[in-house]
């Protein structure tokens, strides 16, 4: 038998029993006199709902997602980024250190003279540029000399213009540092050649010998850029182990669950203008205790994903892993079924990527600041399955000494429960009285076999139900249980479910419009008569 479970089947049930709160909109005990609770034989309504499986749903957990299909049928969908990253974290722009220009001291001597250089600019290893849009750069120019006299010193950089204006600088420490900041500026690093930058010093009222010198540095530093343009050279990605929560085994549970057909979405959203290669290893998860699943072969490649080309422009690509051959455009993955088994509660992958994977020029790349790349992981987990004694507890707040203060003067307490299952499952209810320190009291049954136990929906050979199921049962509890009922602070719920037939693997489908239609009523005397007179009772059970 695959094991496995669900949170969605569960809560169906919780959703049907948890409806001891909802009395206090219909009766007050304490509006009734003692001389009243004497003699008092009453039956009271306490609900009467019809629980739609797509409501409960959404009642469930307003961030589930689920689809509906055009007859109905339900699917689970989880859907997380597994792995992100922004082009700040990606493409970084390391510090440029030019190499010390030493200028002899006749050079520099005289009025307006200019010497020009160039460099070889490149900030990634195997990149050829063609331009650099910036948001902001610091330019840091560090100047040492031993010339007789000294001048005015500018540096001009011609191909770093903003709004068709040059960059220049007026060096105001000459034997120190001078540094400036330039925003909004662009780089231009293609008219010479690509990474290649021009820029000018110019000496004026400078003095010195041949056995004189000026030593100059510059250093460009934080590139905030907003655009890059140009080959960026090629970059290994590691893809981070990050999670996944799969929901409906976020909780604790028993019993088993089995998913005919899940499914495994990979969706790769991309803004770099650039070619990415990925490669997923393997999948594993990690459930409820903190174990890891065993690991399962993905050997997905995807070279490259879709990039855009024009800047400003979001490429998605993407592909889906099933458990089904005949499913077309897809990746077959038999071992989904073996993964959701072992109930992961977070997923993870191995995998590694690569920009530029197969590191040639012939890419015009470009890189926006805005720019990003993520990888999204879809679980797709049709509700069409089997199933055998999942369990759920969930705890409700029941203050009885505050709710039923003339607890002492009552007879007997019987709950009626009037259930019509529209479910493809039978259900086992239970229910245990708690004291504030979590101690119980007592519990609706006291035997297993006496859990009320309602039959599944009556199916067709499409697994959908075409006829309610329907039970009443009766719960009595005699003066001596109302006795263990004063302590009582919280009601703690039991709810067990499994399919028909599961030995033979009959599978069942959940769609929207199921339901369990639910009426309950508490009957309470006072007194000596023990009249239960005006029940058409199809199933009584009592303890």
């Amino acid at each position: 038998m695959r094991k496995t479970i669900t949170l969605l089947l569960a809560a169906i049930i919780l959703s049907g029993i948890g409806f001891v709160s909802c009395k206090k909109e219909y009766f007050s005990f304490d509006k009734m006199r003692k001389e009243q609770w004497q003699n008092v034989n009453m039956q009271v309504p306490l609900i009467n709902t019809s629980l739609v499986l797509r409501d409960i749903l959404k009642d469930y957990d307003h961030e589930e997602l689920f689809e509906i299909d055009d007859n109905g049928f339900l699917s689970l969908i989880y859907n997380n980024t597994a792995y992100s990253k922004y082009a700040e974290e990606l493409i970084k722009l390391d510090d440029v250190n030019f190499p010390v220009d030493n200028i002899s001291g006749n050079q520099a001597s005289g009025n307006n003279v200019t010497i020009s250089k160039n460099f070889n600019f490149s900030s990634f290893p195997g990149a050829q540029l063609d331009s650099i849009r910036y948001d902001s750069v610091t330019v840091e120019i560090s100047v040492s000399h031993n010339m007789t006299n000294t001048g005015s010193l500018t540096v001009q950089f011609p191909g770093l213009t903003k709004n068709g204006n040059m960059a220049q600088m007026l060096v105001t420490d000459l034997n120190g540092t001078t540094t400036q900041l330039f925003t909004g500026y662009e780089l231009d690093l293609a008219t010479n050649g690509p990474n290649n930058i021009d820029y000018n010093y110019i000496f004026d009222g400078w003095t010195g010998s041949a056995a004189q010198s000026v030593d100059i540095t510059i250093n460009i530093t934080k590139q905030n850029y907003k655009i890059i343009n140009g080959y960026i050279g090629h970059h290994d990605l590691d893809l981070p182990q990050d999670s996944v929560l799969i929901n409906i085994f976020k909780q604790k549970f028993d019993g088993q669950f089995y998913f005919e057909d899940p499914k495994i979405k990979l969706t790769m959203i991309n803004s770099f203008g650039v070619p990415i290669k990925l490669n997923l290893d393997t999948i594993y998860g990690k459930d409820y205790d903190d174990n890891y699943t065993p690991f399962y072969l993905m050997n997905f490649e995807k070279n490259p994903v879709n990039y855009p080309t024009v800047k400003g422009e979001t490429a998605r690509d993407s592909s889906l892993f099933v458990t089904n051959t005949t499913t077309p455009n897809s990746e077959y993955a038999p071992w989904i079924k073996d993964f959701i088994v072992s109930k992961p509660k977070y997923v993870f992958f191995d995998g590694i990527g690569a920009i530029n994977p197969d590191n040639t020029i012939d890419h015009n790349n470009f890189v926006i600041d805005t720019s990003s790349f993520k990888l999204n992981l879809e679980f797709q987990l049709p509700l069409w399955g089997r199933a055998e004694y999942p369990t759920l507890r969930d705890t409700s707040e029941l203050d009885m000494e505050k709710e039923f203060s003339k607890l002492d003067d009552l007879t007997y307490v019987k709950f009626r429960f009037d259930i019509n299952n529209g479910l493809p499952t039978e259900v086992l209810i239970q229910a245990y009285f708690l004291d504030s320190l979590g101690i119980i009291q007592d519990s609706l049954f006291m035997n297993k076999e006496d859990w009320i136990l309602i039959d599944g929906g009556v199916t067709n050979a499409d697994g959908k139900v075409v006829q309610k199921t329907r039970k009443i049962t009766e719960i009595v509890f005699p003066r001596n249980r109302i006795d263990k009922l004063k302590p009582v602070k919280n009601i703690l719920y039991i709810a067990q479910f499994r399919t028909d037939d599961i030995e033979q693997h009959k599978l069942v489908k959940f769609y929207a419009d199921d339901a369990i239609d639910i009426k309950m009523g508490i009957h309470f005397k006072g007194g000596t008569d023990f009249d239960f007179s005006g029940y058409e009772d199809d199933t009584t059970s009592s303890n």
